[in-house]
C-alpha cells in the first residue's frame, strides 16, 4: 500500500486521500463487512424445533414415583 501512495502521490498526482489506491473499497469496507454480518447472521429462515422428550412423559401414579429410593 506504501509503494501504491508513493506511485499516486509522485507519478499520478495525486494529492490527500486520492493518493490512497483503492480508496473506494475501503471507503465502503465498512458497509460491507455489516452487510456480510446481516447476511450471515439474520438471513437465515428461523425454525421453531418443537420438544420431544427422550425419556418419556411423566407421571403421577404411585407405581412409578421414586420414594422409596430415599430411605427416610
Amino acid at each position: 500500500m506504501f509503494s501504491g501512495c508513493l506511485y499516486k502521490r509522485f507519478v499520478v498526482g495525486a494529492k490527500g486521500w486520492e493518493q490512497i489506491p483503492c480508496i473506494s473499497f475501503y471507503r465502503e469496507f465498512g458497509n460491507l463487512m455489516a452487510d456480510g454480518c446481516d447476511y450471515v447472521c439474520r438471513s437465515r429462515p428461523r425454525t421453531v424445533v418443537e420438544y420431544e422428550p427422550t425419556f418419556g412423559a411423566a407421571s403421577d401414579s404411585e407405581d412409578e414415583k421414586d420414594d422409596n429410593l430415599l430411605p427416610m
